[in-house]
């Protein structure tokens, strides 16, 4: 008998347990979910998305449309591309808008909710439909709600605050801004030109070379910094829509004072911007693909001016420092020899004396030569006298093997800087020599 009772409380227990997980916990959690989408302003996929209307103070109508090819494009009151991300931010902030609370039935003064001249009039227009227009009017007393309501209905509610200051877009926000878009990957060939100077590169991804004034390896790190500021730099202001030839000369863009063109893809189409006048710290500026003449700062047009060492790889020597492992150092009365235990991956001391190194000292000895930059170029020389390169106070070898990976030598001082020839002769920073010099205890371990 108790066992049967024992059974049947267990199973009533049981039970009582799947109710309240399908009833308390899943089916709560569905029906938060359920609640969550009534509140929800507006239903729609993205891809139904066809048209925008936008309505700013009862003034200002905005109409944005998708093309065939998938990309939006203000329609009203300009014809001109859309600023694709500020278009999706548009139907982000429309999909997330809810209804948060009732605050009338049926308003008799819309005045008093900034209703009845709403701030903002939204509605999309669908592949099969059109949605209501939500009106967007006041902030709430506390500011963190706005005030909002269907067009032709009377209830009025209230909304998140992000709701209005993110759909109060205009024309400007909107619209395509960037002063020459394309795609930074398919850039295969740089020209820059301005005050009589001109830069040529090719290249792609980290391998950029440049070809004029003269041949040498460019700097990889600047040519993508360079590509990314000038296919993201946003116009400032937008002057002109359609000038004419006359606009191009008052403003400038004829003759400009820069000009960069970049070569895409294997077709090699060509992106070019002109920049022209200066005006209050702005330039005017084209993109000559497109029509309008607009304003970009000032400190914009600074960057683009890249010189030769700007623009030139700095490295004074080149070398896979993963294939060193044997180092020769020559300094004063000193050589120092260092080689490389391949199987442990441990350096040892060879000359003057053996022992185990430093480990991280072998591998610092590395940077300090793989990382030197040049500060300038000087060219190369037959005569190494004046640069102390002749009898060099110090030498540096890297190998693997027998193979010569890269070789070193350090001249004369000049100021704060040093004579170097690695290709060719350099000045760089003096602290070079310390850190090519090291002592004998710097290099062995404790005890060895």
């Amino acid at each position: 008998m108790r066992f049967r009772s024992t059974l049947i409380a267990a199973m009533l227990a049981l039970g009582l347990g799947a109710f309240l997980y399908f009833y308390e916990i899943r089916g709560g959690k569905r029906r938060e979910e359920a609640e969550e989408f009534a509140k929800k302003l507006f239903h729609f996929e993205e891809a139904d998305v066809q048209k925008i209307t936008l309505v700013r103070n009862d003034t200002t109508r905005i109409v944005l449309e998708k093309g065939k090819d998938g990309l939006w494009h203000i329609a009203e009151p300009i014809e001109t591309d859309a600023d694709q991300d500020a278009v999706g931010r548009l139907m982000d902030t429309m999909k997330d808008a809810s209804c948060e609370r009732v605050v009338a039935d049926s308003a008799s003064d819309l005045g008093k909710f900034g209703l009845e001249h709403p701030k903002v009039k939204v509605a999309l227009t669908l592949k099969d439909t059109t949605t209501d227009t939500l009106c967007v009017g006041d902030f709430s007393p506390t500011g963190s709600y706005v005030f909002a309501m269907w067009a032709g209905k009377p209830q009025v509610f209230l909304s998140k605050r992000y709701v209005r200051t993110r759909l109060d877009q205009g024309p400007f926000d909107l619209r395509e801004r960037r002063v020459l878009p394309f795609p930074k990957e398919e850039a295969k060939k740089i020209v820059l030109k301005y005050d009589g100077k001109k830069f040529v590169l090719t290249g792609s991804g980290d391998e950029w070379e440049i070809e004029e004034p003269g041949k040498f390896r460019a700097d990889a790190s600047t040519v993508r910094s360079f590509l990314s500021r000038l296919r993201t730099e946003r116009a400032r202001k937008f002057v002109l829509e359609h000038p004419s030839e006359e606009d191009l000369r008052k403003y400038g863009i004829d003759e400009p004072s820069l000009e960069v063109t970049v070569w895409l893809g294997e077709e090699k189409a060509q992106k070019t911007l002109r920049v022209g006048k200066l005006e209050d710290w702005r330039y005017y500026a084209k993109d000559m693909s497109r029509e309008p003449i607009f304003m970009v700062d000032s400190s914009f047009v600074a960057y683009l001016r890249k010189d030769l060492m700007n623009l030139r790889d700095k490295h004074v020597v080149r070398f896979d420092r993963d294939k060193v492992d044997r180092i020769e150092l020559a300094y004063g009365d000193s050589v120092v020899v260092c080689e490389k235990d391949t199987s442990s991956g441990d350096w040892y001391l060879k000359e003057p004396k053996e022992g185990k190194m430093k480990s991280w000292r072998a591998n610092r000895l590395l940077s300090d030569i793989k990382f030197l930059r040049a500060r300038e170029f000087l060219g190369k020389h037959e005569d190494l006298r004046p640069y102390g390169l002749d009898s060099p106070r110090i030498v540096a070898r890297l190998l693997h093997g027998k193979e010569l990976l890269a070789e070193l030598k350090i001249g004369k001082y000049k100021g704060d800087k040093v004579y170097v020839l690695g290709q060719e002769v350099c000045l760089a920073d003096s602290s070079i020599v310390g850190d090519l010099s090291p002592s004998l205890d710097e290099l062995l371990e404790e005890g060895k």
